[in-house]
């Protein structure tokens, strides 16, 4: 068994600590985790990893050393599709 977890923002990791516990009680094998915002520092990345984490995945909109899922193409399709900004950026 895998498992997976997404969270929107991660801080010191307890809420991923605590799912990695559950899923490893569960059977998990291997736990990913994919957020958002990751505002964690290096400390509290390297106690999720600890905890089992095998991944720790983030978007960019933060600099983190997990943030590489890069966002601004699917905001700005999002702000065309919607038409919530002209091709101006106005």
């Amino acid at each position: 068994m895998r498992g997976h977890h997404a969270d929107d923002l991660v801080a010191s990791g307890g809420t991923l600590i605590e799912a990695a516990r559950a899923l490893r009680a569960a059977g998990a094998v291997r736990i990913d985790a994919l957020t958002v915002h990751c505002l964690a520092s290096h400390d509290d990345l390297a106690a999720m990893e600890a905890a089992g984490l095998a991944t720790i995945r983030a978007t960019d909109t933060v600099a983190s050393a997990c943030g590489d899922l890069p966002i601004a193409g699917l905001l700005a399709d999002a702000l065309r599709e919607h038409d919530w900004a002209d091709e101006t950026g106005g």
